[in-house]
C-alpha cells in the first residue's frame, strides 16, 4: 500500500480490487446489522408482516374491505 499527501493530508493507495472487496465486507456487515434490528422491532411489535399475496391485491388497488374473509 502506497500513502499519499495532498494540501497535509495523508491518503492510502489501494488496488481497486481491495478497496471494492472492502466495501463489500462493509455493505454485507451493514445488511447483518440491518436484519438483526428488524427482527428486533419484529419481536418487540414495532414491525409486522403480512402476506405477499394481501400486499400485491393492495398494491394493484384492491379495497382492503373486501378482502376481510367471512367465516
Amino acid at each position: 500500500m502506497q500513502t499519499l499527501t495532498i494540501e497535509q493530508r495523508d491518503y492510502a493507495l489501494m488496488p481497486i480490487d481491495d478497496y471494492n472487496a472492502m466495501l463489500s465486507l462493509a455493505e454485507n456487515a451493514q445488511d447483518v446489522a440491518d436484519i438483526a434490528q428488524y427482527r428486533k422491532e419484529l419481536v418487540s411489535g414495532k414491525e409486522e408482516v403480512i402476506p405477499s399475496e394481501f400486499a400485491e391485491r393492495l398494491i394493484f388497488g384492491e379495497n382492503p374491505y373486501s378482502m376481510a374473509r367471512v367465516s
